[in-house]
């Protein structure tokens, strides 16, 4: 079996101690608590202008209930991942949502006012295990902030302003909220050891976007200091934040301020198979045969979190991080394998057996000898024929595999030494075949050249002929 594809890194850690591993975002606390975020990890996939957005960020603080706010540029879809992905992407590389009415406000969520209405419409609400999401969108970065304010949500200044900059290009707003106070103990657990349900969102955008510019706040809650008495103890101070994000995509893209760790292609069933959802179907199904993996890595500043990030082409699809191979070695490698296949074939019972019945076949004059010889050779040349598919299969790491009508352009993982392998077994069956004809015309002229010189018929041609006179 060929190995699969070296790319794979390690991509999401549920390791790290006390962490909360929940969306990317921006966080916000209730007043007077303290969270912040470590870092950020993400898949993205984009096929047909629709990307499609897992998120892992790690917290550490001491909220009694807080949430995050994740923008984007159209409607989204929000559903449960799995942490059966994250665990399938790091051991290869080193979800239906119930929605309910709009107009009644999320689980612990603010409280009646008398004060006018804010410009902010909820979209949509849903709950998905301990989370409680809701998608806005306003016409107001002030009204934004306040409809926060009031479902508890610690909104720093800086937060208006970014708003402004969403609602100028009508974005909606992701806000996920987690209430400790109405979760059970295990639930409770589970959050201080970094074990939270992932979340997927899917929109449509133009671009492949990642939500950066939101998560630049977090330098205005690093003055709050953690208490004794937190439920997730924390930090105090966060200079920097590290990014690491994996993008699927047609081709191999770019991004500023990142470095590539790994790119290379990825075939469709390898995406397939890196996890299932609740109902037990492939977390991801690629509509092309092959997407191209993109590893980005980075750490930064706050400060230097101004802007989102929006991924471009790259100029080429040359791989990073692949091992490369030396033609010359490949060759060698190949003509070795080539022999030896062959010569193995040609010791195994399958060639001495064809061997043996061709030599029986020049050597005897019996007529019933070379009819028994035909058969037992045809039956070896079926053997030998089934004896290569099998060898091909295996090359070509598809052994019980069914192709559909799109197997024309699957990408084929194949290496020089599988193809040696593969022409040494399909040369020695068409050897075989040759053989077979070569003998068959051969005693198509012996017997027609002994029936020539045979008495009988020298005989009977003579008596024919005086006859005819």
């Amino acid at each position: 079996m060929i190995k699969k594809i070296g790319f794979w890194g390690a991509i999401f850690a549920f390791l790290l101690f006390p962490k909360l591993v929940l969306a990317n975002g921006a966080p916000f606390p209730p007043s007077n608590q303290y969270v912040t975020e470590t870092d950020q990890k993400a898949v993205i996939v984009y096929e047909n202008n629709l990307e499609t957005l897992i998120l892992s960020v790690n917290f550490k603080g001491n909220p009694q209930n807080f949430g995050w706010v994740i923008p984007v540029p159209s409607k989204p879809e929000v559903e449960k991942s799995e942490d059966e992905l994250f665990t399938s992407l790091k051991n290869l590389t080193t979800p239906q949502t119930k929605t309910e009415s709009s107009t009644v406000q999320m689980l612990g969520w603010g409280q009646k006012s008398a004060e006018p209405p804010l410009r902010v419409e909820v979209v949509e609400t849903t709950k998905i295990d301990i989370y409680d999401i809701s998608t806005v969108t306003s016409e107001s970065p002030e009204d934004l902030s306040k409809w926060l304010t009031k479902n508890d949500y610690q909104i720093p200044q800086k937060a208006t302003s970014i708003f402004e900059e969403y609602i100028k290009e009508n974005w909606y707003f992701i806000c996920v909220k987690i209430d400790l106070s109405k979760i059970t103990q295990t639930e409770k657990n589970q959050l201080k050891t970094g074990h939270a349900t992932p979340l997927q969102i899917k929109f449509e955008s133009e671009k492949i976007i990642f939500p950066l510019k939101l998560t630049s706040i977090i330098s205005e809650y690093e003055s709050l200091a953690p208490n004794s008495d937190s439920e997730i103890s924390g930090l105090t101070h966060l200079p920097q934040l590290s990014f690491l994000i994996y993008v699927l995509a047609d081709g191999k893209k770019n991004v500023s301020g990142f470095d590539i760790k790994y790119a290379n292609w990825v075939r469709k069933d390898e995406i397939e198979e890196l996890a299932t959802d609740s109902q037990g179907n492939s977390w991801y199904q690629p509509k092309t045969s092959k997407m191209y993996l993109t590893k980005f890595y980075s750490t930064l500043k706050t400060s230097e979190m101004s802007s989102d990030l929006v991924f471009s082409e790259a100029d080429s699809n040359d791989p990073v991080g692949v091992t490369k191979t030396n033609t010359f070695i490949n060759i060698i490698l190949s003509v070795i394998v080539f022999a030896l296949v062959l010569i193995i074939l040609l010791l195994s019972p399958i060639g001495l057996i064809f061997i043996i019945l061709t030599l029986i076949q020049f050597i005897t004059k019996s007529r019933t000898s070379q009819i028994i010889a035909w058969i037992f050779q045809i039956l070896d040349v079926l053997a030998t024929f089934l004896v290569a598919l099998l060898i091909a299969m295996l090359g070509l790491e598809s052994l019980g595999r069914q192709y559909s009508s799109e197997a024309a352009g699957y990408t084929l993982s194949l290496s020089w030494p599988n193809i040696a392998a593969i022409s040494a077994a399909f040369i020695l069956l068409i050897a075989q075949i040759l053989i077979l004809y070569w003998q068959y015309k051969h005693q198509k002229e012996f017997n027609a050249l002994n029936k020539k010189d045979n008495p009988e018929t020298k005989a009977d041609n003579i008596f024919e002929s005086q006859k005819e006179k």
